[in-house]
C-alpha cells in the first residue's frame, strides 16, 4: 500500500509539474497529517474501549446475579472467538506479506540474471 501511495505521489507531482521544493513540502504535509491521523485512531480506540466498558456495566446492572454470571460467560466466549479470528487474520496477513516479499526477491533475482544475458547480446 505504501508503494502504491508513493506511485500516486509521483504521478501527482508529475501531473502538477511540482518543483523539488514543492515535492518536499507535499511530503512533509503528508507525513504531518499521517501522524495526526495515527494519534486520532489511537484516541478513538481508547474512547471506544471506555464506551464498551460502560455498556457492559450498564447491561450487568440490569441483570440478576445468575444472569450476570451467564452474561459474563457468553461475553468471554465471544471474546475468545473474536481473538481467535483476529489471530488467524494476522497470521494470514503475515503469510501474504512473506509471500509478497519472496515474489519481489524472485523478480529482482530474475532481473539480475536477465541483465548479463542482454549485455551479451549487444
Amino acid at each position: 500500500m505504501a508503494q502504491n501511495k508513493h506511485h500516486n505521489d509521483d504521478k501527482l507531482a508529475k501531473d502538477l509539474n511540482l518543483s523539488e521544493d514543492q515535492k518536499a513540502r507535499f511530503k512533509q504535509i503528508d507525513e504531518e497529517y499521517a501522524a495526526k491521523a495515527k494519534e486520532n485512531r489511537a484516541a478513538k480506540k481508547a474512547e471506544m474501549a471506555k464506551m464498551r466498558e460502560e455498556k457492559i456495566k450498564a447491561h450487568r446492572a440490569l441483570l440478576s446475579p445468575e444472569q450476570a454470571a451467564k452474561y459474563d460467560e457468553i461475553m468471554a466466549k465471544k471474546k475468545a472467538k473474536r481473538d481467535t479470528h483476529m489471530q488467524k487474520k494476522q497470521e494470514k496477513k503475515e503469510a501474504m506479506k512473506q509471500k509478497k516479499s519472496e515474489k519481489k526477491a524472485e523478480k529482482k533475482a530474475w532481473k539480475k540474471d536477465a541483465k548479463p544475458a542482454e549485455e551479451g547480446q549487444q
